[in-house]
């Protein structure tokens, strides 16, 4: 069985490393010949094929992306929305590579960025051959939005868009969705989503309402991501992670205020706390608290990440829109308890009071009690690690993951 995966990058991005340690499960499976088709390639990995081979292709590739967001300009609400929304009418054509005409499946996972357009999609869809979409985010049925808040008009048609500066009934949201509808009725789809909270709200959309849903999670590694006794210098080590800790989806500033919380009503607590931080940014507010904070910058190889994890205690992850984050599976892996928010996929992951804490959406005081809760008791630490380890190794592993997607590819090709 041949399975080809398409992803923009290889390792960059959370949609990206799920899929490509999907390739790396699937392709440690007998009778699983699998390719990995992207559109930048950062790693030396044989089964990962960048579509733009050569400097010259992918300066093209980068072009492609800056003239997209260059096209949406004139739409855009505000520069804060730039990478919320994408509007695909730039891309390049994919569906004569080899990989792709010998694929028995073509599975796709995050296109965007410049990579895959309307056009491109078509193509795909023209070719007849079965197409599983795992979708890391809601894209894929709104009318251009990675994540529509509180917005529902993905169930209808999209339209009065806020994401737009204009927006009204027949704005570019509603032309994407029907694009997409156009592209979708004529293929072969089935949906896989990361998580069960985003297959339900796929199955609300109007876009997917004849097209099959089911959800498998991601998975990881755990001969990589798994706990080590290198820890402890005596103080609480907090995590906290974002490829970009400026994004206002991931929550910083409930962050900063449940620290600014745990300063005032416990200053005991405070006192043996530091802060763990790495990603793409460094945020300068964290700088005027208190805590000695130290910043590793962004991390590229698997082991450099998982030794972030193991110098830590807990994982604070306050998004408020997620689907099913790497970054807690890497954590639980470590055995490493998670206080997160209730939102997207993160309560599927986290069980509240037994491998972490679940804190009501929004509620910095929430995730200030647990954070404390989490770390005040040695004997229920414990406890909460090792259920941890064991949330992982129940749900996660390569050899269970891989077993569930190749059971959707067999039971679409018979």
């Amino acid at each position: 069985m041949k399975i080809a995966l398409v992803n923009t990058s290889d390792l960059q991005g959370g949609a990206a490393i799920a899929c490509y340690r999907l390739a790396e499960a699937l392709d440690k499976t007998d009778g699983v010949e699998v390719s990995m088709m992207v559109k930048e390639k950062f790693g030396e990995t044989d089964f990962v094929v960048p579509a733009n081979k050569g400097k010259l292709k992918q300066k093209l590739g980068n072009f492609r992306f800056a003239l997209e967001k260059l096209t949406f300009l004139p739409y855009e609400s505000s520069k804060e929305i730039r990478f919320q929304y994408s509007y695909p009418n730039i891309g390049q054509d994919i569906s004569t590579l080899s990989a792709i005409q010998e694929a028995d499946v073509i599975n796709l996972h995050w296109i965007n960025k410049g990579y895959l357009s309307f056009r491109s999609l078509r193509k795909l869809f023209q070719l007849g051959k079965p197409i599983v979409w795992t979708l890391h985010d809601m894209w894929a049925f709104t009318g251009g939005c990675h994540y529509a808040g509180e917005c529902s008009n993905y169930q209808q048609s999209c339209g009065n868009c806020f994401y737009l500066k204009n927006p009204k009934p027949k704005d570019i949201s509603a032309l994407t969705w029907a694009k997409k509808q156009d592209i979708y009725k004529k293929g072969n789809l089935h949906i896989v989503t990361c998580s069960e909270w985003l297959a339900n709200v796929a199955r609300s959309s109007s876009l997917l309402s004849n097209t099959s849903v089911q959800s498998i999670p991601n998975t990881l590694d755990t001969q990589i991501f798994k706990p080590e006794s290198n820890k402890k210098n005596g103080k609480y080590t907090i995590l906290f992670q974002s490829m970009n800790i400026n994004d206002k989806r991931k929550g910083l500033k409930y962050f900063l205020e449940a620290l600014q919380i745990i300063e005032t009503s416990h200053p005991d607590i405070a006192k043996q706390m530091e802060l763990l931080i790495f990603g793409k940014n460094t945020a300068s507010a964290i700088d005027d608290l208190s805590y000695t904070t130290s910043y590793l910058g962004v991390l590229k190889e698997q082991k450099d990440i998982a030794a972030a994890y193991n110098k830590s205690d807990i994982f604070v992850i306050p998004s408020l829109a997620d689907n099913l984050p790497n970054t807690i599976m890497e954590s639980l892996a470590c055995g490493v308890p998670v206080v997160g928010f209730e939102t997207g996929g993160i309560p599927e992951m986290v069980d509240h009071l037994v491998n972490g804490y679940i804190a009501q959406q929004k509620d910095a005081k929430a995730l200030a009690e647990g954070i404390i809760w989490t770390i005040s008791n040695k004997e229920r630490y414990d406890t909460l690690s090792k259920a941890a380890v064991a949330k992982v190794h129940t749900a996660y592993t390569q050899k269970i993951v891989a077993s569930k997607y190749i059971q959707v590819y067999k039971s679409i090709l018979s």
